[in-house]
């Protein structure tokens, strides 16, 4: 009886301890992305406001310059959720980071690739899966 108790006590302690760990990395990310969000849309709003998207004023140094930093940021805005979803979503951690890095050095043709393989892998579906606090605690 002692045993089953200290066992069940022991795995209540492990499972909460493997939620404080997911919380800790979910309230990181969630600032990662959120931080993200402000920077991203802050270089945009303030793109806009000084050099409007229209008339293009390609003649510019100063529009056409103001709007390759704003791309590129933006590129990498995009880039960098797109590599929170793929190292969530590959079963190990390394090759999630190696494809991320991939996306960030060679560009979109790597993330289609990603998308095609990933699309073969898992049947033909995109569909991300939500868990619950349960759900995490039974995996």
């Amino acid at each position: 009886e002692r045993d089953r108790r200290s066992t069940k006590a022991l795995r209540q302690h492990h499972l909460h301890h493997r939620y404080l760990i997911m919380t800790t990395t979910m309230k990181f990310t969630t600032g990662f992305y959120a931080g993200l969000f402000i920077v991203t849309l802050t270089l945009l709003c303030r793109t806009l406001a000084n050099y409007p998207l229209f008339p293009f004023q390609m003649d510019s140094l100063d529009w056409t310059g103001a709007w390759l930093i704003t791309t590129i940021v933006d590129y990498y805005g995009a880039c960098l959720c797109f590599c929170g979803v793929v190292i969530g979503t590959e079963e190990h951690i390394a090759k999630g980071l190696l494809w991320a890095l991939s996306f960030c050095l060679l560009g979109s043709p790597m993330c289609c690739l990603w998308m095609v393989l990933h699309l073969w892998r898992c049947g033909g579906t995109l569909k991300l899966e939500k868990r619950t606090r349960h759900q995490y605690e039974e995996h």
